[in-house]
Parts: C-alpha cells; sequence; structure tokens
C-alpha cells in the first residue's frame, strides 16, 4: 500500500459501510430500507442452486428462510438479502451485483468478525463471514457481504 491510499475510499469500504447503514436501520425498526425482515413464509424454490459458494444475489433469495448449521455448534437463519449499491463498471470474473446477506440467531451463537462453513441438508457447505452483530430485540442479526 502506498501513502497516497492510506486514507483513500474504496470500493469494499463502500459496500461495508453501506450494508451496516442498511441492516442498523433495519434492526431500529425504520421503514423503507427494502429489507424483507419479516419471518417469510417458506416456500420451496422450484430448484434450489447446486451451491451458494459463487452464487448471485437471485440464487441467495431463494434460500431465504432457510436454516443453517454453524461449524462450532449453533444455528443461524438467512432472513433477507439485499442489493448493495456499487456504482461504476464491475471487475470481471466477481458477481454481477453485490449483496448483502442478514443472518439471525440467538445471543452468543456468532461471534463477530469470524468465518464459518454453514451447512444444510438441501446445499453444500459455504463458508461465510459475518461482520459485527447488531441486537433486534432477543434475536442477533449479523451480516455478510458478497461481492
Amino acid at each position: 500500500m502506498d501513502e497516497g491510499s492510506l486514507g483513500a475510499l474504496t470500493r469494499r469500504h463502500l459496500l461495508a459501510a453501506s450494508a451496516l447503514a442498511m441492516v442498523g436501520t433495519a434492526a431500529t425498526g425504520a421503514r423503507g430500507t427494502g429489507l424483507a425482515l419479516a419471518a417469510p413464509t417458506p416456500t420451496p424454490p422450484a430448484r434450489l442452486p447446486a451451491s451458494l459458494r459463487n452464487a448471485e444475489m437471485a440464487e441467495w433469495q431463494q434460500v431465504v428462510g432457510a436454516s443453517f448449521r454453524l461449524s462450532g455448534g449453533g444455528r443461524v437463519r438467512l432472513v433477507a438479502v439485499e442489493a448493495l449499491p456499487a456504482p461504476g463498471p464491475r471487475p470481471q470474473g466477481i458477481r454481477a451485483q453485490a449483496f448483502a446477506a442478514v443472518f439471525e440467531t440467538a445471543a452468543g451463537a456468532v461471534e463477530d468478525d469470524r468465518t464459518y462453513r454453514l451447512s444444510n441438508l438441501m446445499l453444500p457447505p459455504v463458508d461465510v463471514h459475518f461482520g459485527p452483530k447488531i441486537r433486534a430485540g432477543a434475536q442477533v442479526r449479523h451480516i455478510a457481504v458478497f461481492n
């Protein structure tokens, strides 16, 4: 990293800040964020994605409401998937749209800023990095940013 880039605002910083702002606003009960954080009525999709590892936003949206077992114990539930604003052209070889996945769990089940392997009976395991937690009553929400 050179001296000129130490204070530079990067795409990753913008995505992370946008995601945290959206989830923070949603966790306080604000309206108009576009996050569907109410418990969805699970309807099985016509076809599940083969894997979530490199899946696009639409494929993650198909599994909203699904529960996952965490490596190390505990469970999380995917409660929302929301597009993140990413101005400018996207580099080749990454997802077409940056997005945030919001997971809900009981307090203490997930540590902040840690990567977990998520398992589900219908999908292959996927590694997901959870950022800071956001309290929502007795539940805790964690956000994972996918770029």
